[in-house]
This record gives C-alpha cells, sequence and structure tokens, in this order.
C-alpha cells in the first residue's frame, strides 16, 4: 500500500472520528440546553397552578373545598346602593319600588371573569389543565351573573309585596338578598356540594398532571 493510500484513509478516518465526535458534543448540549429550557418551563407551568389553585380553593382542616361564595357578602354593594336610593328619595321608593337598572355585573362575576382572563393570557399553563378550568370558570361565571339578576328580580318582588322599605335604613346586611343569590347558584348547580364536586375533580386534574411529570422526571 502506497504513502499516499495511506495518508487517504488516516484523513478519512480522522474525518470520521472528529465528525462523530461532533455530533455527540451537539447532541449532549442540546439535551442540555432543552433540559434547562423544560425546567424553567415547569417551573412557571407549577407556579401558575399553585397562583390558580390559591384562588380556587380553601383547604381548612385539610380538605379541599370551593370558595363557594368569593366574597362573604355577594350581594353588599347592591343593598347599600338600594340603602342610598331610599335615603335620597324615600317617598319615591314607597310609590314606585326599587329599581335594579343601575346594576351590571355581580362582584364574584368581576372576580371570577379576572381570574378566567388570566388563565387562558397563560402561556405556561399545560392545555390539559387549563381546559377544564377554563370550563368551570365560565360555568361559575354564567351561574354568578344569573344569580345576581335572580337575586335582584326576587328582592325588589319582596320588597314591594312586604312595603318593608323602612328596613333598609338599618345598617344591617340584607340576609334575603344573599339567601336569593344562593339559592340561584344552587338552583344553576353550584350550591356547596355541587361546587365541591366540581373542583375535585379539577384538583384531581392538577394533581394528575404533576403526578405524571414527577414520573417522567424519575424516568
Amino acid at each position: 500500500m502506497d504513502l499516499q493510500l495511506i495518508k487517504d484513509y488516516a484523513q478519512i478516518a480522522f474525518w470520521v472520528v472528529a465528525t462523530g465526535l461532533a455530533l455527540l458534543t451537539y447532541i449532549n448540549a442540546k439535551k442540555s440546553i432543552f433540559s434547562s429550557v423544560n425546567t424553567e418551563y415547569q417551573k412557571r407551568a407549577f407556579a401558575s397552578l399553585e397562583k390558580i389553585s390559591a384562588q380556587l380553593f380553601l383547604y381548612p382542616d385539610n380538605e379541599i373545598r370551593f370558595n363557594h361564595l368569593l366574597v362573604e357578602f355577594p350581594m353588599e354593594r347592591e343593598y347599600k346602593r338600594f340603602q342610598q336610593a331610599y335615603q335620597e328619595n324615600p317617598l319615591r321608593i314607597q310609590v314606585c319600588g326599587l329599581d335594579d337598572s343601575q346594576f351590571s355585573h355581580p362582584l364574584e362575576w368581576e372576580i371570577l371573569t379576572t381570574l378566567k382572563n388570566s388563565v387562558e393570557c397563560d402561556i405556561f399553563l399545560p392545555e390539559e389543565v387549563r381546559k377544564p378550568i377554563l370550563e368551570l370558570l365560565s360555568s361559575r361565571c354564567n351561574a354568578s351573573f344569573n344569580a345576581h339578576v335572580e337575586a335582584l328580580s326576587s328582592y325588589i318582588k319582596y320588597m314591594q309585596e312586604s312595603g318593608n322599605y323602612e328596613s333598609l335604613k338599618e345598617e344591617i346586611y340584607s340576609m334575603e338578598l344573599k339567601n336569593y343569590y344562593i339559592d340561584s347558584l344552587e338552583d344553576q348547580g353550584f350550591g356547596v356540594d355541587s361546587a365541591h364536586v366540581w373542583n375535585k375533580t379539577v384538583f384531581g386534574i392538577i394533581s394528575l398532571y404533576v403526578e405524571n411529570f414527577h414520573k417522567k422526571v424519575k424516568s
């Protein structure tokens, strides 16, 4: 075998080995880079899930519960407006009754809508978790809006029939107004027990996602 041929074979072998090493280096570097990116993504995803869970769930006595009412008195500001209207013109209220035309959305609806929009815009939330959360929030928003309308209508009718407008002078929050709201939520499938089931299901989906992620990491 002449010297030139040996040089050619040696050069070919060199480039094969060099190319192989370069490919291995690239593959390892790629794994490292994507592993870092994936880890950072998962951190953001878990942070988002933790934030949403804190807003959706309560944990008294180590038991998962639904924030059945996001505010203690969901119709309080509506009641205060009724009080203000009566203070400004009691004779008109006694003759014409209360008016609900000044109200648009309930406070709970505003809170839920804000949370729903943040879930929709959160790019780090995995889709298998985002979808059931949005379904829950959309249904709960609709129920809150409908309960608000129903509660106002029922309370106005109750006050007209009872004629007890003098009670609007009292500082005590009207439990009738709150109960109308709660009853309507119950009729729409968002009572205490049914809402607990809804959110326990969503919590289970979140927990399953976290559990599956840990299994992937271990494997």
